[in-house]
């Protein structure tokens, strides 16, 4: 047993979801991490694709690459795209870039940065809707 005592092993399920985002570089690290112009410059925010939420952080598939350890501002949206809703935005840190395909594309894991009580609020509240606990 003393093998696995290394092993880092996940605290929070998983739930496999596909909803719309925007991203963006985050204020503190635009200095370090700048967009292209032809992607809209430093203060765009960039189409993406969620397909992991759990209460660790969220999995969201674009094809902008970001570095490890950049911190990036997520908006999750909701509903069709003439009323389209912010479901919530979080400001997260970068942890895992995967290229997944040729296009490019990059799966992003990223974690929560600093969750405010209204945040975590909000996150254990779309929690309860993918365990199926809402009402």
């Amino acid at each position: 047993m003393a093998d696995t005592d290394h092993l880092l092993l996940r605290r929070t399920t998983r739930h496999a979801v596909s909803l719309r985002a925007l991203v963006s570089v985050s204020p503190a690290h635009r200095g370090l991490v700048r967009l292209s112009q032809s992607l809209g410059g430093r203060d765009a925010w960039l189409p993406g694709d969620v397909v992991d939420f759990s209460g660790g952080g969220i999995g969201v598939i674009t094809t902008c690459f970001f570095p490890r350890g950049c911190r990036a501002w997520i908006k999750v949206l909701t509903g069709a795209a003439e009323t389209e809703k912010t479901l919530m935005a979080v400001e997260c840190t970068v942890h895992r870039v995967v290229m997944t395909d040729r296009r490019p594309a990059y799966l992003l894991g990223l974690g929560w940065f600093e969750p405010t009580e209204v945040t975590q609020s909000k996150i254990a509240e779309v929690l309860d809707i993918l365990d199926g606990e809402a009402a």
